[in-house]
């Protein structure tokens, strides 16, 4: 017998992109780098933008470290970059006061232009929808979708899709600190030590790699007092020998064609 089509077409629609956000809030082990991994890709993909990233505030919220960013048109990941926030920061004000920060034109936005020159402009990106992670009432991060290309109006399907997005974010980094905390009350391991080791060493290359850009930033300054400068390039240098002995101990050596995840460099900020 034939499907009657007006029942057919009283079935709801099965949205695949529920359905993937879904399968990972009920993967309980699933561990937090692999969760923004994921979440990236779903949410690049569901808005088509080009870019989809988490980003962690650092050093009393002065700076931006990416911890994992997905780039729809390569299908590759990266992480690593570490972006300064201006003084009295417009940004941060943006995203902590509203739930949600939409831009259409991100390069002139008053909210965002101060990303203009040392992230927006390089990577080529127009349009910003960015949803805070909040974590016991306190902001301590941002998924940013960023649109490459003529600059975009965010739908209202979009600005929700993104709010869920950070919701679902903010939860498994919940979880994840739980996690951490019942450990904590057990006897480590050798492979919890070996663990914590790896994440101790990836956290003091963040800190060397926060130490990297500041230290540009000061050299830029004009008038700086005799010997500054030379003091400067030697910090750089050593700061440089560290990430290096860093990245032989803490990474192992990547098999032919594999992707490294390395995150391409931020330019250097303008004096001006």
């Amino acid at each position: 017998m034939a499907q009657n089509p007006a029942a057919a077409d009283l079935v709801p629609a099965v949205d695949p992109t529920r359905v993937q956000l879904t399968r990972i809030v009920d993967q309980p082990d699933l561990p937090l780098p692999e969760v923004f991994r994921r979440v990236c890709e779903v949410s690049a993909d569901a808005l088509r933008v080009e870019r989809a990233g988490v980003w962690l505030f650092v050093n009393g919220d002065r700076v931006l470290r990416c911890v994992c960013l997905f780039e729809r048109s390569k299908r590759r990941h990266s992480k690593g970059a570490c972006l300064p926030l201006a003084d009295a920061s417009a940004y941060l004000r943006a995203v902590t006061a509203a739930p949600l920060l939409a831009c259409e034109s991100a390069r002139t936005d008053p909210r965002t232009a101060e990303l203009r020159d040392t992230y927006l402009t390089p990577n080529g990106i127009t349009s910003l929808l960015d949803a805070p992670l909040v974590r016991d009432q306190r902001l301590v991060g941002v998924i940013c979708h960023e649109h490459v290309g003529p600059p975009r109006d965010w739908t209202d399907a979009d600005r929700a899709l993104a709010r869920s997005v950070a919701d679902l974010v903010a939860k498994k980094m919940r979880a994840a600190e739980g996690d951490l905390r019942t450990s904590n009350r057990s006897v480590p391991t050798m492979t919890t030590i070996s663990q914590m080791s790896r994440s101790a060493g990836h956290d003091f290359r963040n800190a060397l790699a926060e130490i990297l850009a500041n230290a540009e930033l000061i050299a830029l300054t004009t008038g700086l007092p005799p010997g500054v400068a030379d003091r400067l390039a030697r910090i750089s240098e050593a700061a440089n020998r560290s990430v290096a002995l860093l990245r032989t101990l803490l990474e192992p050596t990547p098999k032919p064609d594999e992707d490294t995840g390395e995150h391409e460099p931020l330019p250097a900020a303008s004096s001006g």
